[in-house]
């Protein structure tokens, strides 16, 4: 059973400034523990079609529920943890824009198997990255988004206690998209 709760609250607490307040808690008899995680969202209007912004907080996730499970019976495992931190610029709106969005996570309490597949709780990991956004109509009403993401990942290995790159950890992704709407259809490629 897991029960939860969010609250947030949203404020413009000057002009072209803008906030973001969130706290959610959660119940689980997987963890037998309650969380809290606080989050703030700040986003700056310097300019029109400019913006900044500034975002974190603290985010739990319950383990997959075939880890409760050992060898040796039920185990109770904490919920893993996540601190991050992510600073963008968007330039534009709409169907014209180009985002860039960097951030850092940091991992406390990641559930793996070790080679024994007993779960160990205690890992620890770290993510770093950017991705890369952009959307621009084109000829013919068609219009094309273009992503990137850089990511650089590890985490402690559960036999060795060290640590490693992620084990699917992968560093650039690219997708490019091309929509044309005709009439009530979307066609994309």
């Amino acid at each position: 059973t897991r029960l939860g709760v969010f609250i947030e609250a949203d404020a413009v607490l000057a002009r072209h400034l803008r906030a973001v307040a969130g706290l959610r808690t959660d119940s689980s008899t997987l963890t037998e523990r309650t969380t809290c995680d606080p989050r703030l969202s700040l986003a700056w209007e310097p300019r029109k079609a400019v913006t900044l912004s500034l975002a974190g907080g603290t985010y739990h996730q319950i383990p997959e529920a075939y880890n409760f499970f050992s060898p040796a019976g039920r185990v109770v495992l904490p919920p893993m943890r996540v601190n991050q931190l992510i600073a963008s610029l968007q330039l534009g709106k709409d169907d014209r824009l180009a985002r860039i969005e960097v951030y850092t996570k940091e991992y406390s309490h990641l559930v793996a198997l070790n080679r024994s597949y007993r779960p160990v709780a205690d890992g620890t990991g770290r993510a770093d990255g950017f991705d890369v956004f952009l959307k621009h109509p084109l000829p013919f009403a068609a219009s094309a988004r273009l992503t990137y993401g850089y990511v650089d990942t590890r985490r402690t290995d559960p036999d060795s206690g060290q640590l490693a790159p992620a084990a699917f950890d992968v560093h650039h992704t690219a997708t490019l998209i091309v929509d044309r709407a005709f009439h009530s259809w979307v066609v994309s490629a």
